[in-house]
């Protein structure tokens, strides 16, 4: 394990996954590359503090006809001290999702998006007013799927956490990144507000 200190750049980069971060961690020694899925939760930004690397590796991807190397990173954790906005398309350059990176797009396992459904299909006869108790009843019906998908997507603890508007913290181990993305979408969708010194994520006041 490494300690050391510097400033990562973090740059938000849009995709058809989702948007997805990669950041430059420059330090006194080197700089690294880093690709974590951690990653996706942070703005783009410059953050100062300290990092503790668990892994420094060169890894290779294509790109556009051209072969890039690059020396990574991997982090164990981070302490932010400071940071700074920066543009969110500042430097994109010709980066690769790392999701497609490390699996190819057609045999990628993605989680569903969050969807709710339809009120009915187009040139359909509308149907005759419901009593107030049946609207009622629908209300709860839609709440019901809503609670169930956010419970598939969280699972058990965290979902918990959100039903009950507590603060949280998300798993940046979890093996499908691009469900990652889907709870953090899901947090900004229920008014959830990241906090990067602590990485964790707040409830709307």
């Amino acid at each position: 394990m490494i300690r050391i200190e510097g400033t990562l750049v973090v740059r938000k980069i849009p995709s058809r996954n989702g948007p997805f971060a990669v950041a430059d961690l420059v330090t006194d020694v080197a700089e690294f590359k880093v690709k974590d899925t951690l990653l996706d939760q942070f703005e783009a930004g410059e953050y100062r503090g300290i990092f503790h690397i668990a892994e420094i590796y060169l890894a290779g991807y294509q790109s556009f006809g051209r072969s890039v190397t690059e020396l990574r990173a991997r982090l164990h954790d981070l302490r932010i001290n400071s940071q700074r906005a920066i543009e969110p398309g500042a430097g994109n350059g010709d980066e690769i999702d790392p999701i497609d990176e490390v699996r190819p797009a057609k045999v990628r396992a993605t989680h569903p998006k969050l969807t709710v459904p339809p009120k009915g299909k187009p040139g359909k006869e509308a149907p005759a007013a419901k009593p107030k108790t049946a609207s009622r009843s629908s209300g709860e019906a839609k709440d019901a799927a809503a609670q169930a998908a956010d419970l598939e997507l969280f699972g058990a603890d965290i979902h918990a956490l959100v039903a009950s508007g507590q603060s949280l913290k998300l798993d940046p181990n979890i093996d499908d990144r691009a469900r990652f993305r889907a709870q953090i979408q899901r947090l900004g969708q229920l008014g959830y507000s990241f906090k990067s010194n602590e990485q964790t994520w707040y409830p709307k006041a």
